[in-house]
């Protein structure tokens, strides 16, 4: 029986600007190499435009998933700082696919993958060699950032909402629409004094977004906090003032801040969010009853220690949507070594999902007819994350 192998592929913008490196070109290279050693490839996972430092990335959350489920035996790389490029995770990630039988293989970097020492020693540096790399990398970036903010240019080339990038001078220029969004959301704030009530006016009156998407609470919250609209460049401690980029004078921008302060004491989510909860009994914010106190505290109880330094840890998120893990706790943190980790308990099999025809795959999501289809709510079609295909 061929060996089930797993492409994992990932570039940030960076690496893709100044090496030419790309996801096709990654994949294809995986895929002859996979031909040599006669792997069947039964799923393909892509992170596009994601830093290795970041443990948070779709495709790795989904390829460990699936690696816990047993869809396949190999991981292959191109390199193993596709992996990651932080020397705790690297190790780490390493250590929880060798727990469920799978082996990291990369074409660029063979190792012999018997599970001697010497394996385990040249890629643990390799690892160490890559998580280097990234902090020089991080490192240049900072200081590249500060001298140009120190000559009193813009920190970088992504404007915030309101405001264009101008190549030429190096600053900001306000954009002629986003600009007055920008000013009349601070305005509107202070007289509805509910961030919803903002967005749906911003809605109502189509003011475009970034990204031309819908308007988000997040995204209103951030405008209304940012002190780019006084006119200040801000990175790391440095401050630099530019008149001609101000939209917000300094009165109505602090009355903002009080009042999004004051009504964030009463919110539902300052309430009942862990600590703060207690935090607001104290500050007599709230009337918590001795009962809730006690139910809140068991719930920390309940929880399982931090692996790493047996801490107190606490829930981050749930289980993705259409995988097996949906609406289990999945994503946990612990406050007192500052990390974030998975822990992928073995489940059942879903009952929704059947054998794709064409692989070893377990997944096979249907999706009914919309209106859209001719065939309407007749028509059904799967789609099957190892191979990449959908079909009726």
């Amino acid at each position: 029986m061929q060996t089930r192998a797993a492409i994992y592929v990932r570039v940030s913008t960076l690496e893709q600007a100044e090496n030419g490196w790309s996801i096709d070109g990654q994949i294809s290279d995986i895929r002859n190499y996979c031909d040599s050693k006669d792997y069947k490839v039964v799923r393909i996972f892509k992170d596009a435009g994601f830093s290795g430092g970041d443990m948070k990335r779709p495709a790795l959350q989904k390829m460990i998933e699936h690696g816990s489920n047993k869809a396949f035996e190999v991981v292959i790389l191109w390199k193993y700082d596709r992996l990651s490029r932080n020397n705790i995770d690297f190790p780490a990630l390493l250590h929880y696919l060798k727990t469920h039988d799978i082996v990291v293989e990369s074409v660029n970097e063979p190792t012999p993958n018997d599970g001697s020492p010497y394996n385990e020693f040249v890629v643990g540096i390799l690892g160490l060699v890559s998580s280097l790399e990234r902090r020089v990398i991080t490192m240049r970036t900072q200081m590249g950032i500060k001298k140009r903010l120190e000559a009193g240019y813009y920190k970088g080339s992504h404007p915030p909402y309101g405001y264009d990038y101008n190549q030429d001078t190096g600053h900001l220029d306000p954009h002629p629409i986003e600009s007055k969004a920008v000013v009349v959301a601070f305005q509107k704030y202070l007289e509805y004094e509910s961030l919803n009530q903002v967005r749906n006016f911003l809605e109502k009156m189509e003011y475009p977004t970034k990204k031309g998407g819908n308007w988000g609470i997040t995204s209103i919250r951030s405008i209304l906090r940012n002190r780019v609209y006084l006119g200040y460049y801000i990175y790391d401690g440095i401050i630099r003032m530019n008149e001609d980029i101000k939209l917000i004078d300094e009165e109505t921008f602090e009355k903002v801040q009080h009042l999004m302060d004051e009504r964030g004491k009463y919110s539902p989510m300052y309430k009942h969010n862990g600590k703060a909860a207690l935090r607001a009994k104290e500050a007599d914010f709230m009337d918590m009853g001795d009962e809730e106190v006690e139910a809140y505290l068991q719930q920390k109880a309940d929880m399982p220690p931090c692996p790493r330094c047996d801490g107190q840890i606490t829930v981050c998120k749930w289980g993705f949507r259409d995988s097996p893990t949906v609406g289990r706790l999945q994503q946990y943190y612990c406050r007192d070594c500052n990390y974030e980790f998975e822990q992928f308990p073995e489940l059942p099999p879903r009952e929704d999902v059947e054998p794709c025809p064409h692989c070893d795959s377990v997944y096979k999501v249907r999706k009914e007819g919309t209106a859209k289809n001719t065939a309407g709510e007749r028509y059904q079609k799967y789609y099957c994350g190892g191979c990449e295909r959908w079909f009726r």
